[in-house]
C-alpha cells in the first residue's frame, strides 16, 4: 500500500505480496473444466444440429439416405447438453448431474446400439464374402470413425462434468 516513491515499511522489500495473490485451487480447476465442458458441449449441440438438418433434408428428399432411427434418438441428448449449458454458468452442481446422467442415457446408449448396428454391418459383409472394395464397404469406415469420435466426445464431457461437481462440491451446490 505504499507508492513507488513513497514511504516502505520496515523489514520488506515490497515483494511479500505473494501470500495475497492466491486463488483457491477449486475456482482454477472450476474455469479450466467449464471451458472444456463446453467446447464438448457445443461440438455435441453442432453435430446434433446436423443431424436433424440430414433428417429436414431427407424429408424434403433433397437427399437420398436418411439418418437411421438411433440417430434421432441420439438427437435427444441435445436436451441433457442444453441442461449442462445452463448449469456451468452459476455452478449448478444438481443440473450438472441432470446433464452427466442424461448424457449418459440418450447420448451413450443410442451410440452405443449405433455400434453394435454397424459392427454387424461389417461382420454380414465378411460373412457373405464382400470385400472392403465394394459398394457396400464405402461409407462404413466414415460412420465407425464418426461414431468413435462422438462416443468419446461424451466420454470426455461426462469426465470433465464430474470434475467440475467435485470441484464445485468444495464449496458447495449454489445453485440448489
Amino acid at each position: 500500500m505504499s507508492s513507488r516513491g513513497g514511504p516502505r515499511a520496515a523489514g520488506t522489500d515490497g515483494s511479500d505480496f505473494t501470500h495475497r495473490e492466491r486463488v483457491a485451487s477449486h475456482y482454477r480447476e472450476s474455469v479450466r473444466h467449464k471451458l472444456k465442458v463446453k467446447v464438448c458441449l457445443w461440438i455435441h449441440l453442432f453435430f446434433v444440429t446436423c443431424v436433424v438438418s440430414w433428417y429436414g433434408l431427407a424429408v424434403l428428399r433433397l437427399v437420398k439416405a436418411a439418418p437411421q432411427p438411433w440417430m434421432l434418438v441420439w438427437c435427444i441428448s441435445a436436451f441433457a447438453a442444453l441442461a449442462g449449458l445452463t448449469a456451468i454458468p452459476k455452478n449448478k452442481g444438481t443440473m450438472m448431474y441432470v446433464f452427466a446422467f442424461g448424457n449418459l442415457v440418450t447420448g451413450i446408449g443410442p451410440l452405443m446400439y449405433g455400434a453394435s448396428f454397424i459392427l454387424t454391418e461389417v461382420l454380414n459383409n465378411y460373412s457373405h464374402g464382400i470385400i472392403p472394395a465394394t459398394q457396400d464397404w464405402r461409407e462404413l469406415p466414415i460412420k465407425m470413425s464418426v461414431l468413435a469420435f462422438v462416443i468419446q466426445l461424451h466420454a470426455i464431457s461426462i469426465f470433465y462434468a464430474n470434475k467440475l461437481i467435485s470441484a464445485w462440491g468444495a464449496k458447495g451446490d449454489k445453485g440448489s
